[in-house]
């Protein structure tokens, strides 16, 4: 709350602090080497400016700068401080103020709960299409950080395809080409057979699947569910809160 003190500041957020104990390699993967790596994401846009979404756990906004929510809306904590941000205040993370959760400890649930956010951002920009006009002042890290991963998944098909049409004639390309393919099939093998050894081994490229696995489903959720989003959570997130 003393960020608030600060007259310029309309949302401030707490740190969010993962217990990964009994989690598999690929969730302990997500949950330590991918959320280190989005968390210094959001510290270095704090460091900036405003970081683009908070947790949605612990997060305050100043009462008179709540904005209504569209009907549906999934992902209240990236709406939130980017209507806040739209208004001329900033959005701060508060690294004295710790949260600390638990996700999914296997990779099916980490998968799901994946699919959901992700989704959500495709609603977002259709519930809310000021955020990738100039009218969102953190027009350019929402874009690169929250719209371009939509894509990753499929420009590492790119990756892939092009590497194998520059291998003909080239063996430093052909053998790139087969340590791609080598990496995801053995990623794909590790979490299909749950071997201990090779889980561990490859537990960061299996993250790297399960992530942009979840973002091609959830377009795919995005288009084919009828009626509000939320219902794509299943019971089991919905019985644990996630």
């Amino acid at each position: 709350m003393t960020n608030f003190a600060d007259p310029k500041v309309g949302c401030a957020a707490g740190e969010l602090c993962l217990r990964a104990a009994g989690h598999d390699a690929a969730t302990s993967a997500i949950g330590g080497l991918y959320w280190r790596y989005e968390q210094w994401i959001r510290k270095s846009e704090a460091a900036f400016g405003s970081p683009v979404g908070v947790y949605g756990g612990f997060y305050a906004v100043r009462r008179e700068l709540v904005a209504q929510q569209p009907t549906g809306m999934i992902l209240d904590d990236l709406y939130q401080p980017l209507a806040v941000i739209r208004k001329g205040y900033r959005s701060v993370l508060d690294q004295k103020a710790l949260v600390y959760d638990t996700w999914p400890k296997d990779v099916t649930g980490e998968f799901h709960r994946k699919v959901r956010t992700l989704a959500g951002n495709y609603q977002l920009v259709q519930l809310v299409p000021w955020s990738v006009t100039l009218s969102n002042p953190i027009l350019f890290q929402f874009l690169s950080h929250k719209v371009l991963r939509l894509f990753v998944p499929y420009l590492l098909v790119l990756i892939q395809v092009s590497c194998a049409t520059l291998a003909i004639g080239s063996w430093p390309y052909a053998a790139l080409t087969i340590l791609q393919f080598a990496s995801w099939l053995a990623a794909l093998i590790s979490l299909r057979f749950e071997i201990p050894l090779l889980q561990r081994a490859l537990a960061p490229v299996s993250a790297l699947l399960v992530l942009n696995a979840a973002a091609v489903v959830g377009l795919f959720r995005f288009f084919t569910t009828r009626g509000p989003l939320w219902k794509i959570w299943t019971s089991r997130q919905l019985v644990h809160g996630r």
